[in-house]
């Protein structure tokens, strides 16, 4: 509905993500973690693919899977990383 009144496309992207889950700097970086990976080769995607679809609809040209803090429960990159 917002997409129609402001005449812009709705673009599917073939992923799951979490809000939190992906941090980009501006310049083509993306930080993650593992659980973006995880959640997406769950539905089918390698590794190969979910790194193509980060380049096509969001423009990362590099991408950084991080580890978690210990203990953090989440997995999403914004709860201990800054781009």
């Amino acid at each position: 509905a917002l997409a129609e009144l402001l005449h812009v496309p709705v673009v599917r992207v073939p992923l799951v993500v979490d809000g939190g889950l992906i941090l980009g700097n501006g310049e083509g970086l993306c930080l993650t973690t593992g659980k973006l990976f995880g959640q997406n080769q769950r539905r089918g995607l390698d590794e190969r693919q979910i790194q193509r679809a980060l380049k096509e609809y969001y423009g990362f040209d590099n991408g950084v899977a991080l580890h978690p803090l210990e203990f953090e429960q989440t997995g999403h990159a914004d709860v201990f990383a800054n781009a």
